[in-house]
């Protein structure tokens, strides 16, 4: 299965980044084997998610995908941009993918409030594949294997920290998906800002 993703996905993306979303993926798949999530869902997210990273709205309408609903988010939110326009290239590629993947793609930067399992897994799994370099990914992946929930509360605890440092703008997913989970458990005195969340991802 991963063969015919894979050889999709390096048409639009760097080599480099291919192997993120390999690491990615493979991940996921251990995580949702500890917790019971749909592996092949997950597995087939993982490989996907980055799929439009090096995409701008222009590549993206030089191959027929019109964009432009997503054009304040590029001028906003431009590393957010690649995972909310994923789906559409996504669909452009694999027409019969199931609609889950939508979701695990779109919100795999940025979160979302009550996420199904799978989707934030991918989330996850996004902070913490073993070459992510910040300082607290071997903590969260120790939560993530235990509380699915609480990782996620602290990956988001993480990034809104870092962007509130840059003084770089919040998207609203984001500070939603915060609202959502900061009640697992997160004591913002715990830990210090790192430095691959959001803005990185």
């Amino acid at each position: 299965m991963s063969n015919k993703y894979i050889e999709v996905i390096s048409k639009y993306i760097s080599n480099k980044r291919l192997q993120h979303c390999i690491r990615v993926s493979e991940t996921a798949v251990r995580l949702a084997k500890i917790h019971g999530a749909n592996t092949s869902l997950v597995q087939k997210a993982g490989l996907l998610h980055d799929i439009a990273k090096n995409q701008t709205p222009s590549s993206m309408l030089a191959i027929g995908i019109d964009v432009s609903e997503f054009d304040d988010c590029w001028e906003q939110y431009p590393s957010v941009w690649h995972a909310l326009v994923g789906p559409q290239l996504i669909r452009y590629e694999f027409q019969d993918e199931p609609d889950e993947i939508d979701a695990m793609v779109r919100y795999h930067t940025t979160g979302y409030p009550d996420m199904n399992l799978e989707t934030a897994i991918i989330f996850i799994a996004d902070f913490i594949e073993p070459e992510r370099s910040h300082a607290r990914r071997l903590e969260i992946a120790n939560i993530a294997e235990k509380n699915v929930n609480e990782a996620v509360a602290w990956i988001t605890f993480e990034s809104i920290q870092k962007l509130k440092a840059k003084k770089v703008a919040i998207h609203p997913y984001t500070q939603e998906c915060w609202e959502s989970y900061c009640k697992y458990g997160v004591n913002g005195e715990k830990w210090h800002t790192n430095e691959d969340t959001e803005d990185s991802r």
